[in-house]
């Protein structure tokens, strides 16, 4: 049953468009969708929190363990931003149609993978998104509230937007600047990030 509490039933806040997860916890506001494997390890958790200002919609997610993208003007269907998760890692891809791509980062703290990983296939894979190679077509998507569950995530899956290596901003609003103070503040917790101030 879909309950916290006994009282309140829980409601997905993306609907999604490619990727089938196996189940989908939920803490403190943040949608873990599990998969038993990646491409390459057993569990998969890949977390998704939307923040609500002023009936806009933003959504944080994580890349590759040690990144947080955040999605200021995500396409939407029935109020929630769709979701694609890509074959084989399930990196969630939160459709967008316009914008750019601001990355902030200290590169050299990245590993030689995370540098591949990020200039090779994800930031390329967001420039096609945005740039129309990639069909934006939601007709075809599909909730979620059947596979949430109730059950603990370990900690090392844990999700916290302001503990990264790397910010990626995708939207309209990908100046840090630019952002609603809310979200600077959810960023601001990073002490890597002295220039939201």
């Amino acid at each position: 049953m879909n309950l916290t509490g006994g009282l309140f039933i829980q409601s997905e806040i993306v609907a999604i468009r490619k990727g089938d997860p196996l189940k989908v916890v939920i803490k403190d506001e943040i949608h873990y969708f599990i998969w038993l494997w990646d491409l390459y390890r057993p569990f998969d958790y890949e977390p998704v929190k939307i923040v609500n200002l002023n009936s806009k919609n933003y959504v944080f997610t994580r890349y590759h363990w040690n990144g947080t993208v955040l999605w200021t003007d995500p396409i939407q269907k029935n109020g929630l931003p769709i979701l694609d998760f890509y074959i084989g890692v399930h990196t969630p891809l939160i459709l967008s149609r316009k914008g750019n791509i601001t990355l902030s980062a200290n590169l050299t703290e990245l590993t030689p993978l995370e540098l591949k990983l990020l200039f090779h296939l994800y930031l390329p894979l967001l420039t096609d998104m945005l740039a129309g190679r990639i069909s934006l077509n939601i007709d075809k998507t599909k909730g979620y509230n059947e596979k949430i569950v109730t059950e603990a995530i370990p900690p090392k899956y844990e999700f916290s937007p302001h503990n990264y290596k790397f910010l990626i901003l995708v939207g309209i609003n990908s100046i840090i600047t630019d952002l609603p103070d809310e979200i600077k503040l959810i960023l601001q917790k990073n002490v890597r990030c002295d220039s939201l101030s």
